[in-house]
């Protein structure tokens, strides 16, 4: 057993020799490095840094030091390709669950939420939780895609009560691999006479013995491409897994350096065992409004438009 490993930073407040020229000088240096290297950073990282060189700065100080310096904030945006026909699918699919949810009182709340995400050693962090410290604002949309680095793979599902999971995926998701994973560790842990099973359009999902296998503990319980209902394509805007759950997770886990796989495993599950299922409650009954929102935006994409 790996002992935890948690981040230890100075604790906030004001320090009378916090902000010394030379301790503003190396905030503005590593802010820049950040800077022309292209990557993300954020105070707790820069904090970090500096203590690493034992310069103990809080994350207020550099806040401070950062604001005063010029340096301001800015997220990155994310977006994600949209193919003709995308936005008529999603305005379909939006219509039939609010159906059902009109139908049923309970239904949001039965649903499970599944996905993978790739947790990177890098700390490639969710956009929302993506900060850029610049002079100026440079103006960054990324398309959404994957990247192939050393990392960790994982499942989760999520329902308005809870999380299942999560489970480690090595090597790449094939059908073969999901359909086990989902009979002999996942399925027999869900309450299969009563939820019911989201999965997105990834292609180890729609393998035919996966569908056999889903249609066997849920009958049509599923909301799936090429189900009915069916999941839209290209909708990781109207999934909690999607829009809440990584982000948060990868956001706590990106807390603190990570040297090998396994110290970074260990900072997942750490993340999974504290997150606060009050969040995921409220987070799964979210999904009537976007999809209230995918409606009125005739498909579009929610994110920005409507300030997500």
């Amino acid at each position: 057993m790996i002992e935890n490993q948690r981040l230890s930073l100075p604790r906030p407040g004001p320090s009378r020799w916090a902000q010394t020229t030379d301790n503003v000088q190396r905030v503005r240096e590593l802010a820049i490095e950040h800077e022309n290297r292209d990557e993300p950073t954020s105070t707790r990282r820069l904090a970090l840094e500096m203590s690493e060189e034992g310069r103990e700065l809080s994350r207020n100080t550099v806040h401070r030091i950062l604001r005063t310096e010029g340096f301001r904030g800015y997220h990155e945006r994310r977006t994600f390709e949209q193919l003709p026909g995308d936005r008529e699918r999603r305005v379909s699919m939006a219509e039939s669950l609010l159906e059902m949810m009109n139908q049923n009182d309970d239904f949001l709340e039965r649903i499970i939420w599944t996905d993978e995400a790739k947790f990177e050693l890098s700390g490639a962090v969710n956009s929302h939780n993506t900060i850029y410290w610049s002079q100026s604002n440079p103006h960054r949309v990324r398309e959404t895609r994957r990247v192939d680095q050393r990392g960790i793979m994982v499942w989760a599902g999520i329902h308005a009560n809870g999380i299942i999971g999560p489970y480690e995926i090595e090597g790449s998701l094939t059908g073969q691999k999901y359909h086990d994973m989902l009979e002999n560790q996942i399925l027999p842990n869900v309450d299969t006479s009563y939820h019911w099973w989201m999965q997105d359009g990834a292609p180890a999902h729609g393998a035919r013995n996966v569908r056999d296998l889903l249609r066997q503990y849920f009958g049509d319980r599923v909301i799936a491409l090429n189900w009915t209902p069916e999941w839209a394509p290209r909708s990781p805007d109207l999934t909690p897994c999607d829009f809440h759950l990584w982000g948060t997770l990868k956001n706590q886990v990106y807390g603190r350096r990570y040297e090998t796989l396994t110290q970074l495993r260990q900072g997942i599950w750490q993340a999974f065992n504290n997150y606060d299922i009050d969040m995921i409650h409220n987070a799964c009954l979210s999904v009537r409004e976007r999809l209230e929102d995918v409606i009125a935006l005739s498909g579009r994409p929610v994110q920005f438009e409507l300030g997500r």
